[in-house]
């Protein structure tokens, strides 16, 4: 793979690198879906089911890698000081990591050491809050960009293969993700991959206007092991967009889009078969590296995208 633009001293080498570099590796699903549907009652932010609940985020895992999942995310999408003030777990925030990637890491080896042709990874979740750096002067910009360090410092030393920075609505925010992750790989002395994925409105931008060209400069300059779109609008719909990314950039791909947009009932409408059948062309033309799903996908959906995969390798 050519780096283009990349330092040479973030450079590493991961059997996470290598994997998908040979094959398109397979992502898991939502983690709010499967949530919802094991606790209904559920309310707030599930995150903090990695402590009270850690049973049903394993079983979680179990289902996603039952389905074909070679890359597990963390059930830490909000685990950072500022999201999780608003439920009064701010002063936990390493507490909550450890478990996430505790649960994940440990069932993740289980499935590896059943199959080492089939190494599974387990990459942390790491999603936006409601502090926009672009937004914010130096001083709050600071205050996230220590959250996220918190955050980064906790799930590498859990033992994750990749922080994934998904959900990108502001660039400059991602990019005080980053450099956190850096600081926090310089002070424990281990390097982890950095994935980076973006979530846009149908004009291709960000809901604060940002391109994907910015996202691959992102992308460079921190020498990401992909670039990528998640959630958005609808996997059919997100086709284009993927392929006009991957133009942009020799990085590898990623794509996880939701099940389509919710109904006034909160139900998406997209079903396995549809949202597989719409990814299709990605995977026949290897355009990408990495595919999952994001909101109102479950294992089914995973199960039908490792279908049309492992044809493919067949």
């Amino acid at each position: 793979m050519q780096i283009k633009n990349g330092d040479i001293s973030k450079t590493t080498s991961s059997a996470l690198r290598e994997a998908a570099a040979n094959q398109i590796l397979i992502l898991d699903g939502a983690m709010g879906t499967m949530v919802q549907s094991a606790l209904p009652d559920h309310k707030g932010i599930a995150d903090i089911l990695n402590i009270e609940k850690p049973e049903v985020i394993r079983e979680i895992h179990r289902r996603y890698l039952e389905a074909g999942a070679d890359i597990v995310t963390t059930n830490t999408l909000s685990s950072q000081r500022i999201s999780m003030a608003e439920c009064g777990y701010a002063d936990r925030i390493r507490e909550l990591n450890l478990a996430g990637v505790s649960i994940a890491r440990k069932i993740a080896d289980e499935y590896t050491a059943l199959d080492s042709r089939k190494p599974r990874f387990v990459a942390a979740s790491i999603g936006p809050t409601a502090m926009m750096a672009s937004k914010e002067g130096e001083a709050k910009r600071q205050t996230l960009r220590e959250a996220y360090q918190e955050q980064a410092e906790a799930v590498i030393e859990g033992g994750a293969d990749a922080l994934l920075i998904e959900t990108i609505f502001d660039v400059l925010s991602a990019e005080t993700a980053c450099e956190a992750a850096e600081a926090a790989m310089e002070k424990l002395g281990k390097r982890v991959e950095l994935m980076l994925s973006m979530t846009i409105n149908n004009d291709g931008r960000t809901f604060a206007g940002h391109t994907m060209e910015q996202l691959v400069d992102l992308a460079d300059r921190y020498n990401a092991l992909s670039v990528g779109l998640n959630c958005s609008f609808g996997a059919k719909n997100i086709v284009p967009f993927v392929e006009e990314l991957a133009s942009k950039t020799s990085r590898m791909i990623s794509v996880h889009p939701n099940a389509g947009l919710p109904d006034s009932t909160g139900c998406y409408k997209e079903t396995p078969e549809s949202f597989a059948s719409a990814l299709k062309s990605l995977i026949e033309s290897r355009t990408v590296n990495i595919i999952g799903g994001c909101c109102g996908t479950d294992e089914r959906h995973i199960r039908q995208l490792h279908s049309l995969v492992s044809k493919l390798f067949a």
